[in-house]
């Protein structure tokens, strides 16, 4: 299983700078969060290489919340050289992410 670390305001910056980043905005009171962040999980191994995955817990961090405009959760934030080129919000599947990321690696 792949190492999904935590992400906070301190490091976000340096994390997303360079290549593909997914970062997952989640919170502990948030049913659908605990269904949609464990796909991290399944998807990552074998995407070490080419995709970094973070969690953030919105609570914790509430000025990349508020910096990204994360108003509804899970929302699932692409970066690609610390720029946002896609976004998915509330309850989705593995196929979803998974195609995000496929686009965004061509």
């Amino acid at each position: 299983m792949a190492d999904i670390q935590d992400l906070k305001e301190g490091n976000f910056k340096e994390k997303i700078a360079k290549g593909v980043v997914l970062c997952g905005f989640w919170a502990p009171w948030c049913h659908t969060c605990h269904t949609v962040m464990p796909l991290f999980d399944k998807i990552a191994p074998g995407l070490e290489d080419r995709v970094q995955f973070y969690k953030i817990n919105v609570v914790e961090n509430p000025g990349l919340s508020s910096k990204y405009g994360v108003m509804s959760l899970p929302n699932i934030l692409i970066f690609r050289d610390g720029k946002v080129t896609d976004q998915i919000i509330g309850s989705t599947s593995q196929k979803i992410i998974e195609n995000k990321i496929k686009k965004v690696l061509k």
